[in-house]
């Protein structure tokens, strides 16, 4: 785009103030375009978008903004640049460099990290002492991290132990990290869940992806299973699950035990644990039964579900589980719920 057009394109928006355009210096012509991803107009904030993600020259000006702007200069950018696809080393040396420097904000940090991942992916393992002494720093860094170093994946093995150093940190829900809403990636997490146990999911597939085994998360954990806080016996049970045929043992076991909580999110979640893992045990039959005489009926739903899965393993149960239908049909019997423990009962039966 010629810088006249950009003129007449900005004067046409009622952006004459902006100044002139001097002819023929496209140089003049990217900054106008940058300073246009901010214009009031929708129109000119699109038209400036498109325009710099043509100009293959507009990457190092739109770089410079990254390091240097505030907050709602850089935004606007990074989005463009994200869009310009794989800008190579170049540009990987302009971002490692907002990365290493230890004043750079934390927000800024976040955002060369995410673009680092997005235009110049190759030059990710150039940060990695960067990336791993982040693990140790504020709840966006953390993040941004962890993203990066699931990217590097075996290329990250360095960070297998400040990974595991950061599972074992004080699980307090009011000091442990946060992730705030920049974080896309878990906001698929069930709601009733800690805000804090987001992180450490995210943490253990971040350990997988860089190489842990099952051996060195099994301890840990098992510790964690035996906290005297019960949000983190609760977490502790999801990670285990998702672990080998030890840890889900002791996953079932203190599963089991958390169905004794008076919380009824931590028995919601917990029954939902106990689905994941397939369980079949007389142990956990037995532990159910309580459950579909629990007041909360999403309490109820959720063993329903678990016992519907057991089949006829789940005999033991099918007294209380044809009470509870009985009990359900009674008070709604054109819901769903009552479909579903009629459901539950047949399977229960082997029918």
């Amino acid at each position: 785009m010629k810088p006249i057009a950009v003129a007449v394109l900005l004067v046409a928006c009622g952006s004459i103030a902006w100044g002139s355009v001097v002819h023929g210096q496209e140089a003049d012509n990217i900054d106008m375009l940058i300073q246009g991803l901010q214009h009031q107009a929708p129109g000119v904030r699109k038209r400036a978008q498109v325009e710099l993600t043509k100009n293959v020259k507009a990457a190092d000006p739109l770089l410079n903004k990254i390091r240097s702007g505030r907050l709602p200069e850089v935004l606007p950018v990074a989005y463009v640049l994200s869009t310009k696809g794989d800008l190579g080393a170049t540009a990987g040396d302009k971002l490692a460099e907002i990365i290493r420097d230890p004043a750079t904000e934390s927000w800024r940090w976040d955002v060369a990290v995410q673009l680092l991942r997005k235009v110049a992916p190759g030059q990710l393992e150039a940060v990695l002492p960067e990336l791993i002494a982040a693990l140790s720093r504020d709840a966006l860094r953390i993040h941004s991290s962890l993203m990066a170093l699931q990217d590097l994946g075996a290329k990250a093995t360095n960070a297998q132990l400040p990974l595991l150093h950061l599972m074992e940190r004080p699980h307090d829900p009011l000091s442990g990290v946060l992730i705030n809403a920049l974080c896309v990636e878990t906001q698929s997490v069930a709601s009733t869940q800690p805000q804090w146990l987001y992180d450490d999911l995210l943490i253990l597939e971040t350990l997988k992806k860089v190489g842990a085994t099952d051996e060195m998360l099994l301890p840990r954990l098992t510790r964690l299973a035996n906290y005297e806080h019960r949000s983190v016996r609760l977490h502790a049970a999801l990670q285990l699950s998702r672990l080998g045929k030890d840890g889900q043992l002791i996953a079932e076991k203190t599963l089991i035990q958390l169905l004794n909580d008076d919380h009824e999110g931590i028995r919601e979640e917990t029954l939902k644990g106990l689905r994941r893992l397939k369980t079949t045990s007389s142990e956990a039959v037995a532990a159910l039964i309580p459950m579909l005489s629990r007041p909360e009926a999403s309490v109820r739903r959720a063993a329903v579900f678990v016992l519907t899965d057991m089949g006829p393993a789940a005999k033991d149960a099918l007294p209380a589980l044809e009470r509870a239908t009985g009990f359900q049909n009674l008070i709604d019997p054109n819901s769903g719920d009552a479909q579903l423990y009629d459901a539950a009962v047949k399977s229960v039966q082997g029918k």
